[in-house]
């Protein structure tokens, strides 16, 4: 029997633990060998109390407990590293996964699809004005990649075995699963599901825009274009400067009653700063990708088990 590894980030999570748990027990029963990671940020409200109860009664399931701060993409990327599954699947512990459609997502990947995502066709358990800037900024995102980053699909996925080498592979810091996991060359499939409200605890992003940075992050790692325009832009404007100042040296030969000195200065200094700071923005974004690159910091780290 295949053996399906389930990862879960947490962080403050403990009143979801155990019903998740309880729940993905009666989804999968008897009918798969399955173990469930709980990847544990640090937590102030017990989180990692309440998983080391759940390993010491249930030896399917496995906590790692990170060190320090990771985040929930690097927290999903701990558990993708430490799963033995045929299949992995990555889902949130508030049920706004929800545990009943991973029967489904299995009989897909069963079928042959090698990473099965999920797609939210309705999102009416979200406050307003965040689902109206999250579906600008899905559609923004899936523009600006060219398709590559889907609207509405989140991190809720399996991924097969095989394919998950290759997912790890990406040693992006904080990595953007929602692009990775967009392999032109693999069979995928697309399941689409209602967005359930939040069972109980409160969101760790903001409830009326979300988390921007991981918006801007996804937008960064698997987008040329905001460069492009940068570019375009600052060329752009030295033309423009630069026009405006041939105009005020032929209007100043024709013209020998036009006012010199002032508009001679303004056209300068604003071709001079077009091209300062369109280098500056240019430099700045390169440098970030270096900084990034080049910290060498680990990804996450992993706590010893302690007895308790």
């Amino acid at each position: 029997m295949k053996t399906i590894s389930i990862v879960i980030p947490v962080m403050n999570e403990v009143s979801n633990i155990k019903p998740i748990h309880q729940e993905i027990k009666q989804v999968l029963g008897e009918n798969f060998e399955y173990e469930i990671f709980f990847v544990c940020d640090p937590s102030t409200d017990g989180s990692e109390f309440a998983i080391r109860e759940l390993t010491k009664n249930d030896n399917r399931v496995k906590g790692i407990f990170l060190a320090d701060r990771a985040g929930q993409t690097e927290s999903i990327r701990a558990g993708f590293e430490y799963s033995s599954g045929d299949a992995v699947i990555s889902m949130d512990a508030d049920f706004q996964d929800p545990p009943e459609l991973i029967p489904e997502m299995i009989k897909c990947w069963q079928s042959g699809s090698l990473i099965v995502h999920t797609k939210r066709k309705d999102r009416s358990s979200d406050a307003f004005l965040y689902r109206i800037l999250t579906g600008l900024g899905y559609k923004f995102l899936s523009w600006i990649t060219k398709g590559k980053i889907q609207n509405k699909v989140g991190d809720f996925r399996l991924i097969d075995k095989t394919i998950l080498p290759l997912l790890l592979m990406y040693k992006d810091p904080n990595p953007f699963w929602r692009g990775i996991t967009s392999l032109a060359g693999v069979k995928s499939q697309i399941l689409t599901y209602k967005r359930p409200p939040r069972r109980s605890g409160d969101t760790k992003y903001s409830l009326h825009i979300g988390s921007p940075t991981v918006a801007l992050r996804g937008m960064v790692s698997f987008s040329n274009k905001p460069l492009e325009l940068l570019q375009s832009i600052g060329f752009l404007s030295v033309i423009l400067s630069f026009l405006g100042l041939l105009t005020i040296i032929i209007f100043q030969v024709i013209a020998p009653g036009y006012p010199r000195g002032i508009p001679t200065i303004i056209a300068l200094l604003s071709m001079f700063f077009c091209i300062q700071f369109t280098s500056t923005a240019i430099i700045a974004t390169y440098l970030t990708v270096l900084i990034e690159q080049t910290r060498r910091r680990p990804n996450y780290i992993v706590l010893p088990e302690q007895d308790t």
